[in-house]
């Protein structure tokens, strides 16, 4: 025969019990209504695209108030090749908030944010390029959208020769996200050597698997 249990040993057997399942939904995330437990609130940070060479208004939204949170933009630079350091946010009217020095660089820049020593799972960029760039017409290849740059030459030009742009100390962007191509082109009518000009085309996209904005053509590498 079982033996009788006490009142004091059936309320801590019966907590022990519920205490799984309180842990599992979390404080503050359950529906009200329905006592349903509710996905925590998705991680948004803002900007998503920021013109070059101005201060970046960084905000955060999705992350309760208390400890510290700082955002570092990966593989963004000084104009001194010195890796920008991590930016301190601040919770201030409802959200995470800081400001940032630019990057030398336009492009793309995965988003790294800690919390309390620990990397926060998060799949986010911020554009460094002008909104013009950000709203055109995206290409499938690197190739793609320097024979589309090409084809808007005057004199009908065509697309001679394109090669990657080595990396230099100062580039420290995501390969997967941000491209430097060099490329010549000439006169359709006239493709002689001395004919042809030479460019720098910089592309970039948000994500892994998006296709490639041309976000700067210039005359020198890393042209401003």
């Amino acid at each position: 025969m079982a033996a009788r249990v006490g009142t004091g040993v059936r309320l801590a057997l019966l907590a022990a019990l519920v205490l799984p399942r309180a842990i599992d939904a979390a404080p503050g995330l359950r529906d009200t209504a329905s006592g349903r437990p509710m996905a925590p609130p998705a991680i948004v940070v803002a900007p998503a695209v920021t013109a070059p060479r101005r201060p970046i208004h960084v905000v955060v939204h999705g992350l309760a108030p208390g400890g510290s949170l700082s955002l570092e933009l990966a593989g963004a630079t000084s104009r001194r090749a010195r890796p920008l350091p991590p930016l301190p946010l601040h919770f201030v009217a409802g959200a995470w908030r800081g400001v940032m020095a630019a990057p030398a660089l336009v492009g793309a820049y995965p988003v790294r944010l800690e919390r309390g020593g620990r990397l926060l799972p998060l799949a986010a960029a911020v554009c460094v390029f002008s909104s013009a760039a950000y709203r055109q017409h995206g290409f499938a290849t690197a190739a793609d959208a320097a024979r589309s740059w090409v084809s808007r030459r005057p004199r009908r030009s065509v697309l001679v020769a394109l090669r990657f742009w080595p990396r230099t100390s100062l580039d420290r962007r995501d390969r997967r996200l941000n491209k430097m191509l060099v490329i010549a082109y000439a006169p359709a009518h006239d493709p002689r050597i001395s004919d042809r000009l030479g460019i720098f085309l910089t592309l970039a996209r948000e994500r892994v698997g998006a296709r490639w904005r041309l976000v700067q053509a210039s005359a020198i590498p890393y042209g401003r």
